[in-house]
């Protein structure tokens, strides 16, 4: 890992940096964090190398189990934890309420910088006024790409499941700029934007918090842009949550997004086909699973997880 992180320290050397006569706005980062602490150290760690046009970060943690571990004295980060759970959205919106800057840089506590970006990033928002939120690219621990943004989702992707609608997008994966969605694991935002929009919505699951703030900043005449310059390790798998639980929320939290935003013309047609697939993929596993799964306990959690999602779909795609 230290290889690789030195590489791309030299390789962000070059990226742009304000000229003299620095931009006019102030920059501030925040921290997220659920029973993650050892990964938020090593984030909090990076920032704290950052120079002095970072003048504040904020860490909150979600009232994880067990207490915050003590952290290298610097007087620009403040600690905060909720009293009780309140999940992702709400946790980030007090992080970005309290740290008070113009731009708030926002990692997850998985996610890290790889240099010191807040020179582009203070330009980047100062030349633009109507620039809303800056995502990161995020690479895994061998400098591959990892997902750092996505298009925006219609119900067609819901219909057909990830596993189709991946292998449909593979076969064109011309993004369109216009559309794109940033991800919460690395990203800078303007802190009047995310304000003026009502912040992070507390009422969808948090694997769709993201992309609805994206939508949300595109409608109300905002600037969402993806920066390749900026880079930051993010893998993913940081928060303590089992796989069926994840392909649920997912489920969940993506039709409330669709009927949100107005991207599903028959919700209950959407309704019969996603049911009628997940019936389909239950049928598939029963006569074909020990061929597809070796594993008799994964090919048990398959199972269960597809009736399970029938059921979600059944009590909440209305």
């Amino acid at each position: 890992m230290k290889d690789f992180d030195s590489k791309l320290h030299g390789s962000m050397a070059d990226v742009q940096s304000s000229p003299s006569g620095a931009p006019d706005v102030t920059l501030g980062a925040v921290v997220t964090t659920f029973d993650s602490w050892p990964l938020a150290a090593r984030c909090l760690e990076a920032l704290r190398s950052w120079s002095g046009r970072l003048e504040r970060i904020v860490v909150v943690d979600d009232c994880s189990p067990g207490s915050a571990p003590d952290l290298a004295s610097d007087p620009r980060l403040a600690l905060r934890i909720n009293a009780v759970r309140q999940g992702f959205a709400a946790t980030l919106n007090r992080a970005v309420q309290e740290v008070g800057t113009d731009v708030a840089v926002v990692f997850d506590a998985d996610a890290y910088p790889l240099s010191d970006a807040s020179e582009a990033i203070c330009a980047a928002f100062a030349g633009e006024p109507r620039l809303g939120v800056l995502g990161f690219r995020t690479v895994d621990a061998r400098g591959h790409d990892s997902p750092s943004w996505s298009d925006e989702p219609g119900a067609f992707g819901l219909a057909a499941g990830q596993r189709l609608d991946g292998w449909l997008r593979r076969l064109r994966p011309v993004r369109r700029p216009e559309a794109v969605c940033l991800h919460a694991a690395a990203l800078a935002l303007r802190r009047e934007a995310f304000l003026a929009v009502g912040g992070a919505d507390e009422e969808l699951g948090f694997l769709d918090v993201d992309v609805d703030l994206s939508m949300r900043l595109r409608r109300a005449g905002w600037s969402v842009r993806w920066e390749p310059a900026l880079v930051a390790f993010h893998e993913g798998g940081g928060s303590p949550v089992t796989t069926r639980w994840r392909v649920q929320e997912l489920y969940r939290s993506r039709f409330r997004l669709l009927r949100k935003h107005g991207r599903i013309r028959f919700p209950g047609l959407l309704r019969v086909v996603v049911l009628a697939r997940l019936h389909l993929e239950s049928l598939l596993l029963a006569v074909l699973g020990s061929v597809l799964f070796r594993d008799a306990e994964r090919r048990r959690d398959k199972a269960l997880g597809r009736r399970e999602l029938i059921q979600l779909v059944r009590r909440e795609f209305h």
